[in-house]
C-alpha cells in the first residue's frame, strides 16, 4: 500500500539523503537537514505512496548546496524553511487550513489516500425548500449512497436528535465537500456526513477539534472501518484532532499504542446495536521521556468522555 510519512522521513534520513551527499561529493558535516523540516519537504514536494520523488528531492537540495559551497557562499549549509524555497521553488502540493472552530453544518473527515491518510471537510447549509439533498464536491457513488443513508437515520431520529420536523420538511440540505475538482469516493464518511446534516438541522455547532470516520447504517450503526494507521496520522498531522468512528477491522473497539509511530492510545465510539450510539472516544496520548534517564514511560490513562445520542455535537 505504500508508506507512512514517519516512514518517508526515515527513509530520506537513513538511506536517500547519505546516498544523494556522496553522489554530489558532500561530506556528513557539510549539509544539515533539521527532523521538522523534513515533513514539509514531504507534504510541498512530492505526492506518492513511494519515495522516488523524494530521493529526486533529496538529490536537488544535495546539488544545491553543493553548488552554494563551490562558489563559496557557504563552508556549511543547514537547511531552513526560507532555503527549501530558494532551492525548490514553490511548494506543488499545498493543503489548505482546515477550520478547528466549533461550527455548524462543519464536520472534519478522515480518509485513506495512496499517499497516506488525509483530512476532509464536510460541510452542510441549510436553504428554505422542500426537504430535498443536493450533494456537490465530485462524490462518487459510494458517497453519494452514504450520504442518502445519513439523511435517512437523521430523519428516522429527529425527535432524539432535537430536530423540528416542520425543518426538515421546510429545508432543502446542501451536502458540500471542498476541493471540488478531486473524485472522492468511499463508504467511510456515512458517520462525518450524519453528524454534519444532524448539526445544521439542530443547530448545534459540531467539535472542531474532533475528526471522525466510519460508515453509518440506516439504525445507526457504525461500522468498522480499514486504513486506520493513515487515519490517525491525517489526525494528528493537523493540529492533533481528536479520533472518533467506526473500530478498526479486527479490534475489539480499543486499541494501544501503534507501533507504526502514531504513539496514541485511542477508544472509538462504540453503538449499543439499537442506534442509540451511547458510545466513547478517547483523546490521544503520546510517549514522553523521563527526565532522569531518559527512557520512554508507560503511557498514561486514557482520558474517555461519553457522548450523548452517539452524536459528537457540543451539547
Amino acid at each position: 500500500p505504500g508508506y507512512l510519512e514517519t516512514e518517508k522521513i526515515e527513509i530520506a534520513k537513513r538511506h536517500l539523503l547519505p546516498k544523494q551527499m556522496e553522489k554530489n561529493g558532500l561530506k556528513k558535516s557539510m549539509l544539515t537537514i533539521p527532523d521538522p523540516l523534513y515533513p514539509d519537504i514531504i507534504r510541498g514536494y512530492t505526492a506518492e505512496s513511494g519515495v522516488r520523488s523524494l530521493e529526486r528531492v533529496m538529490g536537488s537540495i544535495c546539488r544545491k548546496a553543493a553548488c552554494d559551497i563551490g562558489d563559496g557562499k557557504a563552508k556549511k549549509v543547514r537547511l531552513t524553511k526560507a532555503r527549501i524555497n530558494e532551492y525548490l521553488g514553490r511548494p506543488r502540493y499545498n493543503s489548505y487550513a482546515r477550520a478547528h472552530k466549533d461550527e455548524i453544518g462543519l464536520v472534519n473527515g478522515l480518509a485513506w489516500t495512496s499517499a497516506g491518510g488525509d483530512t476532509l471537510e464536510i460541510e452542510v447549509q441549510t436553504v428554505p425548500g422542500s426537504g430535498k439533498l443536493m450533494l456537490t464536491g465530485q462524490l462518487g457513488d459510494v458517497m453519494q449512497e452514504s450520504a442518502k443513508a445519513a439523511l435517512t437515520f437523521v430523519h428516522a431520529n429527529a425527535e432524539r436528535l432535537g430536530i423540528d420536523e416542520a425543518t426538515i420538511r421546510e429545508k432543502d440540505i446542501h451536502l458540500h465537500v471542498p476541493e471540488g475538482a478531486v473524485p472522492k469516493d468511499g463508504p467511510s464518511a456515512g458517520i462525518t456526513m450524519a453528524v454534519a446534516i444532524a448539526s445544521a438541522l439542530s443547530g448545534i455547532p459540531v467539535k472542531g477539534s474532533v475528526a471522525m470516520t466510519g460508515e453509518i447504517t440506516l439504525r445507526g450503526r457504525v461500522l468498522p472501518i480499514g486504513g486506520l494507521r493513515e487515519k490517525l496520522l491525517a489526525a494528528g498531522r493537523h493540529d492533533g484532532c481528536n479520533n472518533s468512528g467506526g473500530e478498526p477491522q479486527g479490534s475489539g473497539g480499543c486499541t494501544g499504542g501503534d507501533k507504526e509511530g502514531v504513539g496514541a492510545a485511542l477508544c472509538f465510539q462504540c453503538n449499543d446495536g439499537h442506534g442509540k450510539g451511547s458510545g466513547l472516544y478517547a483523546e490521544a496520548q503520546r510517549p514522553y521521556k523521563s527526565r532522569a534517564k531518559g527512557k520512554r514511560r508507560k503511557r498514561g490513562p486514557v482520558r474517555v468522555r461519553f457522548i450523548k445520542g452517539g452524536l459528537l455535537l457540543s451539547l
